[in-house]
């Protein structure tokens, strides 16, 4: 039986007995089973994969973005807890940290440089736990969004040749995001 299947929490069971005597006799029970749930379903998440943009000036403590899985098991064979997983950077698990029950990821300290990726783990409560893992992907966005500033006010004139070869340098330009540090 699967309690999560077809099956369902209870299933209807009939006996008939009949003797052999002449005239036979015979006698019906019904009765419901109960089928009781061992741990044998993992957590799954709602997605293959988080993406989350990030503005670069959040601040600390701000609830960031929330993972969420369910598990068909029941009781505690179907309850999770949520953890950030060593297989993720330790660089980048100094900036993040995750609430337990609710799965909200949380910004602990500024974000001072690009991109992270952190691993989270669902887990059950089940013996053994089973669990799964979420990749999750923070893309970090400058919020000032500011235009490049060029190397120079003005560029040009730019001649180019006639004959000029494919995939050949005509004119070089530089800029930058226009933020210091």
């Amino acid at each position: 039986f699967d309690r999560e299947g077809e099956d369902g929490k209870f299933v209807s069971v009939t006996i008939k007995a009949t003797d052999n005597g002449d005239p036979s006799l015979e006698g019906v029970c019904s009765f419901a089973v109960e089928i009781t749930d061992i741990n044998d379903n993992p957590p799954l998440f709602d997605r293959q994969k988080y993406v989350e943009n990030v503005k670069q000036d959040t601040n600390a403590g701000t609830n960031i973005l929330r993972v969420s899985a369910s598990d068909e098991d029941a009781d505690n064979n179907g309850a999770i807890i949520y953890n950030l997983t060593a297989s993720s950077s330790p660089a980048d698990l100094q900036y993040f940290e995750i609430q337990p029950e609710s799965g909200w990821i949380i910004l602990k300290k500024p974000l001072d440089r690009g991109d992270f990726e952190i691993v989270v783990t669902a887990s059950d409560r089940g013996t053994p736990p089973l669990s799964s893992e979420v990749l999750v992907q923070m893309n970090i966005v400058d919020r000032a969004n500011r235009p490049p500033v060029w190397d120079q006010r003005v560029y040009g004139p730019v001649i180019v040749a006639e004959n000029i070869s494919v995939g050949q340098t005509v004119y070089s330009v530089k800029a930058s995001s226009g933020i210091e540090g």
